[in-house]
């Protein structure tokens, strides 16, 4: 029986769970497997936790310069351009696998040779490793256009962490997409790798994404200027890659996406800083943010309330 080698990627910045993430990968009861942990110049204890380890699937490279505050996107890449494996998966530093995530997403590998991208279900958990919800769950299969109408549809959640894929189709396609501090660059990447065969997902919770406080989607105020270019940029990335198929569905993907753009636009100017509100709003012409006057205006009322209520 074939046993492919799965490179699994780590980059690490936050030591808090590091270890639980590296155990859980270690634990794997797929072992043919290597451990590529890419410590991107952190000022915490990286080297004392991976030192700790005697075991050589592990292969540790240390970054001379931070690349993920700037760019995660780029880090990612720099994961990916270290892995040796068939099929490669990124976990992020405080997240989790089950110890079948592997074994069981290969074996939908095998079943379906012509796919490049397999997924499994979430679990969101705590700090404590309390589950407390659950991502909504995939069919079997379905194509990448699917995908993406859930995704804009608001009825898919995912994480850069419960998928592997072939890693010859990353390679093809030159890694992973890039948009400023990685925002909607795991859903564009997800959609580009899946876009010749689809996505093979299974139900079975086998990954756990981590609620930390730690987590650049629960940063509030930071980053509303690079999130809300990234949002642009990425509804100009759906409507190259729709504009392709030429069909209905397609169509409805770009109306369903210029909706919530906004509707995500005006949560970032909420939670924005004033220094940052009024700089968005004095540029909203600009093609990089590309924000209706209604935002403002809505985003302006809130933070006037929200201002007010703090006061009392």
């Amino acid at each position: 029986m074939i046993r492919p080698f799965v490179s699994v990627a780590m980059p690490a910045y936050k030591s808090s769970f590091l270890r639980q993430a590296i155990d859980s990968v270690l634990r794997q009861t797929y072992d043919n497997l290597e451990l590529i942990i890419v410590n991107d110049c952190s000022p915490e204890p990286i080297d004392d936790i991976v030192g700790s380890y005697h075991d050589d699937r592990i292969r540790y490279y240390v970054n001379e310069q931070n690349i993920g505050g700037k760019d995660p996107v780029a880090n990612w890449n720099r994961c990916l351009s270290y892995a040796k494996g068939e099929f490669f998966a990124l976990l992020c530093d405080d997240d989790l696998y089950s110890p079948t995530f592997l074994e069981t997403l290969l074996k939908l590998a095998a079943l379906y040779p012509d796919v490049d991208v397999f997924r499994s279900g979430v679990k969101l958990i705590n700090g404590k490793n309390e589950t407390m919800d659950f991502f909504p769950s995939s069919p079997t299969w379905e194509s990448a256009e699917l995908y993406l109408w859930h995704i804009v549809s608001g009825v898919r959640r995912q994480t850069i962490s419960e998928f592997l894929y072939r890693k010859k189709r990353l390679d093809e396609l030159h890694g992973y997409v890039s948009f400023p501090k990685a925002w909607c660059a795991d859903f564009a990447s997800v959609v580009l790798f899946a876009s010749k065969g689809g996505i093979v997902s299974t139900t079975e919770w086998l990954s756990s994404f981590r609620m930390s406080g730690e987590n650049l989607s629960t940063e509030g105020h930071r980053n509303a200027v690079e999130k809300i270019v990234a949002h642009t940029l990425f509804t100009g990335w759906i409507h190259d890659f729709v504009a392709r198929k030429d069909n209905l569905l397609g169509e409805i993907i770009i109306q369903k996406r210029k909706g919530n753009e906004q509707m995500e636009k005006t949560s970032y100017l909420i939670q924005a800083s004033w220094n940052d509100f009024f700089h968005l709003c004095f540029n909203h012409r600009d093609k990089r943010y590309s924000i209706d006057r209604n935002s403002f205006l809505k985003a302006f009322f809130y933070k006037l309330a929200n201002m007010f209520n703090l006061r009392k």
